[in-house]
């Protein structure tokens, strides 16, 4: 998607970021217009979308939920210390849900609270690499560093920076091996 942007000057640094992690490009030529509430006066377009800071992660994510493309995301947007940060997907090592929440946590011992459901994650969202090991745990296999079977089926892996196992529960335990070619 592309959109033209109108926003404050102190703005448009975090505002670009933002909308990039997003998968959205800015062009002056777009047809389509974001606009910083305050500002829609000098938008000068037919269709604008009007946006203040603080909710436009909510909005991006709203956005990618409507399917303009099949490839999987590439960054997250997450909350920590009620800052929100991009999150590269790549340096996740596993995202679980507790309650209500779902955190993703990084290679540097980061904790990020962010919007989407594991399901939502799991049906369409993440790249391949990621998988469901339990109800509340999806893991990126490339930051695995040892995996140890355990009795009944069950298996442990030992996750890059992280010192106590993650457990593969027996009902999924067979999918995960089959994807890694364990079996």
């Amino acid at each position: 998607m592309e959109i033209r942007l109108v926003c404050r000057q102190e703005n448009i640094a975090t505002v670009k970021a933002l909308l990039n992690m997003g998968g959205i490009i800015v062009r002056e030529e777009a047809d389509l217009v974001f606009v910083e509430k305050g500002m829609e006066d000098k938008a000068q377009a037919e269709a604008m979308i009007v946006f203040t800071v603080p909710v436009l992660p909510a909005l991006i994510e709203s956005l990618k939920s409507f399917g303009q493309s099949e490839e999987p995301i590439k960054m997250l947007i997450g909350k920590k210390n009620e800052t929100f940060c991009p999150i590269d997907i790549d340096d996740i090592l596993f995202i679980n849900a507790v309650d209500n929440n779902v955190y993703a946590h990084g290679k540097n011992k980061t904790e990020y609270v962010i919007r989407p459901k594991l399901y939502q994650l799991e049906a369409s969202m993440l790249p391949e690499y990621f998988i469901r090991i339990n109800k509340s745990e999806i893991v990126n296999i490339r930051h695995i560093q040892k995996i140890v079977p355990m009795f009944k089926g069950r298996l442990l892996i030992y996750m890059e920076n992280k010192k106590e196992p993650l457990d593969i529960s027996r009902s999924y335990a067979k999918g995960f091996k089959e994807r890694l070619g364990i079996l």
